[in-house]
């Protein structure tokens, strides 16, 4: 359930960037999370339920879902619409981009957040 609950948030992320070049690093963080996850849910169907949390805890894709968390993606967006926009950070076009970086924060942190509820839902169990 917290797994999927991560994958939902990473494929909401990778439609609401996919194809537009600016948005470019969320497509990697979502594609990256959602590569880690897939690697997880391969090992959820080979693994008993019975300790399944206990061979997860350590695993390399659970891991990199840690390490992904820290990625400040955000920022490396709003760097780039600063570029994209230069002297012209007034009107409508400069609106637009304030509203969808609003946006992209809001989808990042949910995904965020699942992502540490899932560790730390496999946390508790192991």
């Amino acid at each position: 359930m917290a797994l999927a609950k991560v994958v939902d948030a990473a494929n909401d992320l990778l439609l609401l960037a996919a194809e537009v070049a600016i948005l470019e690093p969320v497509q990697e963080y979502a594609g990256c999370v959602l590569q880690a996850c897939e690697v997880l849910e391969r090992q959820a169907r080979q693994l008993p339920k019975a300790g399944f949390a206990g061979h997860i805890v350590g695993n390399a894709a659970l891991l990199s879902l840690d390490e992904l968390v820290d990625n400040d993606v955000i920022s490396v967006v709003e760097e780039r619409f600063a570029l994209a926009l230069g002297e012209a950070a007034e009107g409508g076009v400069a609106e637009m981009m304030r509203q969808l970086l609003e946006k992209l924060e809001k989808k990042l942190a949910l995904l965020n957040e699942n992502i540490q509820q899932l560790g730390g839902l496999l946390n508790e169990t192991e």
